[in-house]
């Protein structure tokens, strides 16, 4: 079997995660669990001819040198995937994680609604924290999708390995690499620190980076004490976690630039009862704001009995910034919260996916809000369709 049989296959069975290794059937991650495939088992010579075909002519003898390798290929209308080989046992063997061609919405996701306005591009940083597969890459880019859906802004995205795929004008990737060599003969890495420094040069208005767990933080937090926006992720469970992780090393954040984390999602997977029947999901457990050193305010907690979200803003330190900047009160700014909640429900419910169509309609509503707000709550579908297929 061909890996893109296999790739095909995941994809196929919902998987997040394809597992490929000598003596054994291939294995799929489906709902958080490891389950194997009715497959026939791979032998030694089949795992090195299907590792062999997603490798390039340099990659092949770089890997019989170090025995290790990230890489990433897409497939067609299919998925994008995150390869690692190694060697286990003296064979090949590969983990493949699926990274959907179609970035999903918030709503989707069932993230709270309020991030339309909490996201939106200023000066500090929203943090995606939880354990390893838990959803945080696909929570941040259902967030980027947004601002690039709703704003004309520069995005810049900075990776170890290339997962984000984002269909916009102003958007510039920077992938890191590894070295060549050993020890002192090391050559040609570049490193997420030196592409975060890097990226300051390109003016961007959004900076991204995939993960951040060494000195790249410190440069990051640097950008966002002088005006950028920025998005990460984190391996931590929650918000007292990640800053301790922050400010120790090797980020060695100092207490004094905490402050400018603006948000903080903390991801978890969760199994939800579904018509008799316990699926795994992936939820935002609560969202805090920092107003800060270890003064958090907590604006959304999840709900697992109604699978919904409980939000207090009285305490919140990002509203009275959002409204000085737009010249909105509170009262109206909460009512201009709960009128975009409805418009995200009527997407949903019109199903409407695609990255344009959103755009289109979050453009309409933003050019005449009051006039569109009233089509929506009145159901005057005829005349929002236009939106839609336009």
């Amino acid at each position: 079997m061909e890996l893109e049989q296999l790739c095909r296959f995941a994809v196929d069975s919902q998987a997040s995660d394809l597992f490929i290794k000598a003596d054994s059937p291939p294995a799929l991650r489906v709902h958080g669990r490891v389950v194997p495939t009715d497959l026939p088992a791979l032998t030694t010579d089949d795992t090195k001819s299907l590792a062999h075909s997603v490798m390039s002519e340099e990659q092949i003898p770089a890997f019989e040198d170090y025995h290790e390798l990230d890489l990433a290929f897409t497939l067609a209308d299919v998925a994008r995937f995150r390869c690692n080989v190694y060697i286990q046992r003296d064979t090949y063997a590969m983990v493949l994680r699926v990274v959907p061609l179609e970035i999903r919405s918030i709503e989707d996701l069932g993230l709270p609604k309020a991030l339309d306005d909490l996201c939106k591009p200023k000066q500090g940083l929203v943090l995606v924290t939880g354990p390893t597969g838990c959803g945080k890459s696909t929570t941040l880019a259902a967030m980027i999708d947004l601002i690039n859906s709703t704003h004309r802004t520069k995005i810049i995205t900075i990776e170890e390995t290339a997962e984000l795929n984002l269909p916009h004008d102003n958007w510039v990737s920077l992938i890191a690499r590894r070295s060549y060599g050993l020890g002192e003969n090391q050559t040609g890495e570049v490193t997420l620190f030196d592409l975060v420094k890097t990226s300051m040069r390109h003016r961007p208005d959004v900076l991204t980076v995939g993960e951040i767990r060494g000195n790249e933080a410190y440069v990051l937090f640097q950008a966002m004490a002088t005006g950028h926006g920025g998005m990460s992720t984190m391996h931590a469970e929650d918000i007292d976690s990640a800053v301790k992780r922050l400010t120790q090393k090797p980020m060695n954040i100092a207490p004094a630039y905490i402050p400018l984390l603006n948000l903080v999602l903390s991801v978890q997977r969760v199994h939800i009862k579904v018509e008799d029947e316990t699926k795994a999901f992936r939820r935002v457990m609560e969202i805090n704001e920092v107003a800060n050193y270890e003064d958090y305010r907590r604006i959304f907690k999840w709900q697992p009995a109604k699978d919904d979200y409980l939000s207090s803003f009285d305490d919140s330190v990002m509203l009275p910034y959002i409204s000085e900047r737009t010249g909105l009160s509170n009262k109206d700014l909460r009512t201009e919260i709960e009128q975009r909640l409805r418009v995200l429900h009527w997407m949903r419910e019109q199903n409407i996916r695609s990255y344009k169509d959103v755009a289109a309609v979050i453009a309409e509503y933003y050019s005449r809000p009051g006039e569109f707000y009233e089509k929506v709550a009145v159901g005057d579908l005829e005349a929002l369709a236009t939106v839609k297929h336009s």
